[in-house]
């Protein structure tokens, strides 16, 4: 799960405003008519981060593998394009919210038959793992949310394994290119895993030393999922908020 309020984690000061100039959702406002490369860059960016929890709503949907395929490789396209972003509303404030409703209009407006047909001309086409979106969702237990709930949750998810991933690229290092592996359950507040000793044992570290380590990276994936988090908001006084929604919508 995402890291409690209670871990130390830097306050939204920390976060400077000027990071914000170059969020997802800022670049997508700000440049959508006068700088559009930046603005599908930063739509790319999204798309590779957040189809999953695109394809997984639409299965909540009841859409098999394919026909959801087609709808989440459909609707990305359709922002790719930029034909989505001219009636964009600011005071929305949440990507996410965004994003969510731009999908139901989607899915209401588009047939099946018009989903599956294979698109080309002057639609891009995303370079996407299809398997690996079947197989994720066939290893899930079933799921009784809405399919709106299924698209938070998984947005969520998708946020923390960000955060995770980011961790992970800065503390493998040459030293201990194992670290973030032995540790990746602990940080996140996991019970029942090794103790301090027995990773220490491992790591060639003493009890203290992993203790120290594990209490550091706590703070620093806490500090990666506000960062990830102030990406999808054009506020800096808003990343609270939905730090805290998306802690709810995990806890659910």
């Amino acid at each position: 799960m995402l890291p409690s309020r209670e871990e130390p984690a830097s306050p939204v000061t920390r976060i400077k405003r000027r990071s914000f100039a170059t969020t997802h959702w800022s670049v997508v406002l700000a440049t959508r008519d006068t700088e559009p490369d930046r603005a599908r860059q930063a739509l790319e960016q999204l798309c590779a981060t957040y189809w999953y929890p695109t394809y997984a709503c639409i299965r909540g949907y009841g859409k098999d593998h394919h026909e959801a395929e087609d709808l989440t490789q459909g609707f990305w396209a359709l922002l790719l394009s930029n034909q989505a972003l001219q009636h964009l509303d600011p005071a929305g404030g949440r990507l996410r919210s965004f994003l969510w409703v731009a999908l139901k209009q989607y899915l209401h407006k588009t047939h099946d038959h018009e989903s599956r047909q294979k698109r080309a001309g002057n639609k891009p086409h995303l370079s996407l793992d299809a398997l690996s979106a079947l197989e994720r969702y066939q290893l899930e237990p079933v799921d009784c949310h809405t399919p709106e709930q299924l698209f938070e949750r998984r947005w969520a998810l998708a946020l923390l394994d960000t955060a995770l991933q980011r961790l992970k690229t800065e503390t493998t290092v040459a030293k201990h290119p194992q670290l973030f592996d032995y540790l990746k359950d602990t940080i996140q507040g996991a019970s029942g895993g090794p103790t301090h000793a027995e990773l220490g044992r491992l790591l060639g570290m003493s009890p203290g030393a992993v203790a120290v380590t594990v209490h550091r990276l706590r703070q620093r994936f806490a500090e990666l999922c506000r960062e990830e988090v102030a990406h999808t908001v054009d506020d800096p006084a808003e990343v609270d908020e939905e730090l805290d929604y998306l802690l709810k919508v995990l806890g659910d």
